[in-house]
């Protein structure tokens, strides 16, 4: 018993971790400006729609960065969402949920599937986060 919580403790300290450090690199000057222009605009836009994908054509280059620098982005990994480990994934979903928030139709069921089409997992995958992350 003792063990166990010892090996909980330690992924709940990195995942810990990742929630303090997640995104710093928006922050940096590679992707502040570009965020500070584009993120607000995200805001009017339903997830998903025309209008968020040319937003994300626009953010193309800060993007290609943020996704380069943050590992919980399945673009990070040369095999997407494959080459993710759990606790990417986790921060992902955690992510996810968050960014719910910004849109007015936000919604984490729809988002994972909606990204299930985006990033090809077997949506038996995402069963277990979403118990996480309602």
């Amino acid at each position: 018993k003792f063990w166990v919580m010892v090996y909980i403790s330690k992924v709940c300290w990195a995942l810990t971790k990742r929630g303090i450090t997640h995104d710093l690199s928006k922050y940096s000057s590679h992707e502040e400006p570009g965020f500070r222009k584009l993120l607000p605009k995200l805001k009017d836009s339903d997830y998903g729609s025309d209008a968020y994908k040319e937003l994300l054509r626009q953010l193309a280059p800060i993007l290609a960065h943020h996704y380069k620098v943050n590992r919980h982005h399945a673009e990070h990994h040369q095999n997407g969402f494959f080459d993710m480990n759990e606790l990417d994934k986790l921060e992902a979903l955690c992510d996810w949920r968050a960014a719910t928030r910004r849109f007015t139709n936000g919604n984490l069921k729809d988002s994972i599937e909606k990204n299930r089409e985006r990033y090809g997992y077997d949506i038996r995958q995402t069963n277990s986060f979403w118990e996480v992350a309602k």
